[in-house]
């Protein structure tokens, strides 16, 4: 809601979304003869190039709560003292990231002072002023303890030898609903590092942790930490067990943070590393989650890392010594600078990003393509003097993501944009950089479901799809796919040494609204069935995002939501030689919109309406798998016809499906949407595919 918008009562978006859904799935827009039997003919003689493993990959970023009272354990909040310690209950600059909990005095106001002169890092510190016996310190609320679970952190300290500093964690009312630290030795004018180890005898979502001191004169604060002991290397274990069963194989570190944010912050001794605002979300950033964390967490998973580089303020020098300090040998400055941080070895990490949605007014440091571009092959050609063997991505988007974003933040000019005009920005960065780059980025966003919107040539706006039936709506994030690549093609046509260049399209970000109700599955499915039919196009995906598959809070264990299912039912199983040819009886009605502003020439998915069908083999060929997905509310009946091969009569299914389309599984309660694996029988009979629903079969031919 813009700023000057009249207020109107309020009612969450969520409850407005279910409501629409509902609505939509009742009324009969698009009747739908319950008796047909759709068939899908899947030639299993045709297939095209090998779905990638990096095709299972996640975007992850430093925003909001994706890492804070999420996957990383730390409990403290601003540990390194951004803001300053006060009774204000507004920060300056706000801070609009959940749980960061705030310190406040204790004693009197006075008796905190943040001193920039002795400052451990950042701009300041806090220096408790001592008042004999009487305790003075520093205080905050809200931590998160369970009965029995064990906590480990420290605590950097100087002062007053003469000053006697406790620790005290606080989980109930009594008196003995706390243990307290105390500080043995002396305390000196220099910084010193004290470890914590705390047990919980209670649980409570609220605990209070306290720094205090007595004695004379004062001693200083200059980092605080507190996580739960069988934390993996910083991250909370529950999520790297999620991540792992997701079968995430690549994780993209980049997204809009990445405009204003300097690597150099995220390297060496955590507690020394300066906690900046990041001015791209609006909230802060301790620096915890650097470099070293980030590749620690692919380690752990599994999966490969993709650094974006900052593009926007950053400059190229920069970018190429962030290079070497990852991939660099010993014998550089920042290879050396990197084993002195405790890793010899170099990372060897091939996945580089030049800059993330650089063509977008919201991304700081954009500018014109025009001079872009300039800036695109500097990064390039300094990034790749440092490590010939990486692999780069610019920073795309074609006149699809041009148009789609100016819907929310409209343009000088109005749709449609021309090719090879100043808002063609992949095509000018695949004429003017491609001698630079490896593969070229999309992203897809926009609203799909209940609030999807197509362009409406009439009236040259975007307005709200409240017509057509839910399935249709849910095929906003997957027609854009395919419309990429059918974009990409145009592109081959235009410039035909593309065709020899190896120059592909990474999606490396696409949303299924942020949501966690099987809605968003569905989306997940038929867009990943998408990409799927073009692996021509389309070499790596990277879903936004991987903590958005996941239902979190600070006090619950995290759960897997509908699109983590889907992750997880198909990255167990699907095979990885696509099979393009698969017909049927039911073609895909055109969405509402205009072709070339927000639809492409040619509907998305299989002619099996409204399933939509995709099958892969297993790269010896001996397993079939086929992928269903019913995005409307009833159920339909489906005839297999495979060709090139026998289907047997049975085979297996997993199914991915919940009570309503509203339906999500939550941190803390029962889950609604549920993954199920049960025995096909009679798969040469028409099968009954439920309402709502993304499916998994499996058969073993000859």
């Amino acid at each position: 809601m813009r700023r000057d918008a009249p207020r109107t009562r309020s009612w969450s978006p969520g409850l407005i979304t279910g409501l629409m859904l509902l609505l939509a799935t009742v009324a009969p827009v698009q009747a739908q003869d319950a008796s047909k039997v759709l068939r899908a003919t899947i030639d299993v003689t045709k297939t095209g190039e090998p779905i990638e493993r990096l095709m299972w990959g996640h975007f992850i970023e430093n925003l909001g709560n994706w890492w804070e009272g999420n996957a990383w354990a730390e409990l403290i909040g601003d540990r390194k003292f951004y803001y300053p310690v006060d009774n204000d209950t507004i920060q300056d600059p706000p801070n609009r990231r959940r749980w960061v909990n705030q310190w406040t005095p204790v004693g009197p106001r006075s008796s905190v002072v943040m001193d920039s002169a002795r400052a451990y890092v950042g701009k300041h510190s806090p220096r408790i002023l001592l008042a004999g016996a009487d305790p003075r310190g520093i205080r905050q609320v809200g931590l998160p303890v369970h009965q029995g679970q064990s906590y480990v952190g420290r605590v950097v300290l100087a002062g007053d030898p003469a000053a006697k500093v406790a620790i005290t964690l606080t989980w109930g009312p009594g008196p003995d609903d706390r243990q307290v630290v105390r500080i043995q030795e002396n305390l000196s004018q220099e910084f010193r590092t004290f470890p914590l180890t705390f047990t919980a005898r209670a649980d409570n979502p609220r605990a209070t942790f306290e720094i205090t001191g007595t004695g004379n004169d004062s001693f200083l604060v200059g980092a605080v930490s507190l996580m739960q002991a069988d934390n993996i290397d910083g991250w909370r274990p529950g999520y790297i067990q999620l991540f792992r069963e997701m079968h995430i194989s690549t994780t993209r570190w980049a997204g809009n943070f990445s405009a204003n944010y300097e690597w150099r912050d995220g390297i060496g001794n955590p507690d020394k590393r300066p906690p900046r605002y990041d001015f791209a979300w609006h909230g802060l950033e301790p620096n915890d989650v650097g470099t070293f964390e980030i590749l620690d967490l692919n380690r752990l998973i599994g999966s490969e890392p993709y650094i974006g580089v900052n593009a926007g303020l950053g400059d190229e020098h920069s970018a190429a010594q962030w290079v070497e300090y990852v991939n660099g040998s010993l014998n550089t400055p920042m290879g050396k600078l990197r084993a002195d941080h405790g890793h010899p070895e170099p990372f060897a990490v091939k996945w580089w990003g030049i800059g993330n949605e650089m063509y977008g007014e919201w991304q700081i440091g954009h500018m014109s393509i025009d001079h872009f571009v300039i800036k695109d092959n500097q990064f390039a050609e300094a990034m790749r003097a440092v490590d010939p063997s990486i692999i780069l991505v610019a920073a795309g988007a074609d006149i699809y993501q041009m148009q789609a974003d100016s819907r929310d933040r409209p343009r000088v000019v109005s749709p449609p944009y021309k090719y090879d005009g100043p808002f063609d920005w992949s095509g000018n960065l695949l004429r003017y950089t491609g001698r630079n780059m490896n593969y070229i980025s999309e992203h897809i966003y926009g609203p799909y479901g209940a609030n999807a919107q197509y362009f409406d040539s009439a009236s040259g706006k975007w307005v709200r799809d409240s017509v057509a039936p839910i399935q249709d709506r849910l095929r906003r994030i997957p027609t854009r796919a395919h419309a990429a690549a059918e974009e990409w093609k145009g592109y081959l046509q235009r410039m035909p040494w593309l065709k020899d260049s190896g120059i592909r399209m990474v999606m490396d970000e696409w949303s299924t609204g942020g949501g966690g109700d099987l809605a968003a599955g569905l989306t997940v499915g038929m867009t990943l069935n998408e990409m799927f039919r073009h692996t021509d196009v389309f070499k790596r995906s990277d879903h936004t995002c991987a903590p958005c598959a996941i239902d979190y809070n600070r006090w619950d264990p995290p759960v897997l939501r509908s699109n983590g299912l889907v992750f997880k039912m198909l990255g167990d199983r699907f095979g990885t030689l696509p099979i393009l040819d698969i017909g049927g009886n039911s073609p895909q009605p055109q969405l509402h919109g205009t072709v070339g502003i927000d639809i492409p020439h040619t509907p998305s998915g299989s002619p099996t309406y409204p399933l939509d069908v995709m099958a892969a083999l297993s790269k010896d060929r001996q397993r079939l798998t086929i992928s269903v997905v019913n995005p409307s509310a009833s159920a339909q009946k489906l005839q297999l016809q495979v060709g090139g091969a026998k289907l047997p009569n049975s085979g297996r299914t997993w199914t991915v499906s919940g009570p309503t389309i509203q339906a999500g599984n939550v941190a803390g309660k029962p889950p609604e949407v549920t993954l199920t694996e049960s025995t096909l029988s009679n798969a040469n009979r028409p099968i009954t595919v439920a309402p709502f629903s993304i499916n998994l079969y499996e058969f073993q031919i000859r």
